[in-house]
């Protein structure tokens, strides 16, 4: 595809001279630029309450579910009766299909838009309390995955005893109907959820993080905010956390995974990590479609003895943006401020060796985007700044190393999935 756009060479990807070598392509500008722009579908959009940049990336050309971006996005403003225009913002990181991701995002926005209504209905024209908005959010998270599991229950409504009596036939009779393999699909995969909310007086921020996405407020002052939990095994306290809910189960977290199997130790869907055992040897094993998890399943299966592993329950953090009545002391000062959110793919592809700390990441990620911001306001020139912190990852003025990474000749998936999404208050 590229071998007329630059010069030729090998790389070992940077993994050690065991790994390939891969050929790629070094590219010049301003092709490499716009070769970039045009993999990661950058998009600009004025909000009431900011300016939102935003880019997804995945380099890999083969076709096909596994190597397809499987990050999903969502911007929208909401104006709530009674109350104003509200600003919702998600990240969703997908994971071993797109089935699970896409239906979060066709309708989780909405359940989150319609509890908010029904509370501010409620009580029009006052400011919800803190605390209500905090529990909405982590209760319609937890409400909407459990409705995905709610709907493989509904297919056998006696429940494992009435599945260990049916045969494989029998199950698969009912499991592959068309619209019950779609249900059992989204039970299947699995996705992340990261959900950033403003209230109309753009002096609340509250996040919901479900996974290991990543939000960081920052503001031209040098300040860091990091609003996300990390809800992975490489978390020593939600290691702990699934240990001590297993207890006597050694390898309920495995090589840094649960189960051995998935590193996220929360999630919406990976119901294989959330029912009892049975489900999965009789229900899911009989799908048409099969896991795509690399560790097999029956290892997995072998480890389940007290669901669930994995949690629906999201962490909220809320933050004072300012304080417009001088009354409260605010966490920024209300101008040069913005939030970043991206998937995991974002920082891990700053640290593919896993060798610094994340406040480390950050504090560059952050210093990178004030840095772009800054020099926007100054010159008077527009730029995406997700664009500038996808290419700052990749390698930034490194055009070899950027290259390499958009160019290589490798079969399959090599890197993440990148998504990062940045509203300029």
């Amino acid at each position: 595809m590229y071998a007329d756009k630059g010069i030729r060479g090998k790389t070992d990807m940077g993994w050690g001279a065991k790994h390939g070598p891969w050929h790629y392509t070094k590219l010049t500008e301003p092709f490499l630029t716009s070769e970039l722009t045009r993999l990661s579908l950058p998009k600009t959009e004025k909000l009431s309450s900011g300016v939102v940049d935003s880019v997804s990336f995945q380099a890999a050309a083969v076709t096909g579910p596994e190597s397809a971006n499987q990050d999903r996005y969502i911007v929208e403003e909401w104006d709530i009766p009674g109350s104003g225009k509200w600003t919702m913002i998600g990240v969703f990181d997908g994971h071993a299909g797109h089935e699970t991701v896409d239906y979060t995002v066709e309708h989780l926005p909405n359940l989150i838009r319609n509890s908010l209504s029904s509370s501010i209905s409620s009580a029009p024209n006052t400011t919800p309390k803190v605390e209500a908005i905090s529990t909405l959010l982590t209760q319609s998270i937890t409400a909407f995955d459990d409705s995905i599991a709610n709907e493989v229950f509904a297919m056998f409504p006696g429940g494992p005893e009435e599945i260990s009596k049916l045969s494989d036939d029998e199950i698969q009779k009912v499991v592959r109907e068309p619209e019950n393999a779609k249900k059992l699909l989204r039970c299947m995969r699995g996705t992340t959820a990261l959900v950033a909310l403003f209230d109309p007086s753009r002096k609340n921020l509250w996040v919901a993080s479900l996974g290991d996405c990543l939000a960081v407020l920052g503001s031209k002052d040098g300040k860091v905010d990091i609003l996300s939990t990390d809800h992975n095994a490489s978390n020593p306290e939600e290691a702990e956390r699934v240990k001590h809910e297993h207890p006597g189960e050694e390898e309920c977290v495995l090589r840094g995974r649960v189960l051995g199997a998935i590193a996220i130790t929360r999630a919406i869907g990976d119901h294989l990590f959330k029912l009892p055992a049975i489900y999965t040897s009789r229900v899911f094993l009989n799908a048409s479609e099969k896991f795509q998890f690399r560790t097999p399943v029956h290892e997995t299966l072998s480890r389940n003895f007290t669901p669930p592993y994995l949690s629906n329950i999201s962490s909220v953090k809320h933050i004072i943006l300012y304080d417009p009545t001088g009354t409260e002391q605010g966490n920024a000062t209300g101008t040069g401020q913005f939030l970043i959110l991206s998937s995991d793919g974002l920082p891990d592809c700053h640290d593919p060796h896993m060798e610094l700390k994340k406040d480390v990441i950050v504090k560059k990620i952050v210093d990178a985007a004030r840095k772009e911001i800054t020099t926007c306001a100054e010159s008077g020139k527009e730029k995406n700044i997700a664009l500038t912190l996808l290419r700052d990852a990749l390698g930034g003025d490194d055009a070899e190393k950027v290259s390499r990474t958009i160019t290589v000749e490798m079969e399959g998936k090599y890197m993440d999935d990148m998504t990062v999404v940045v509203l300029r208050l």
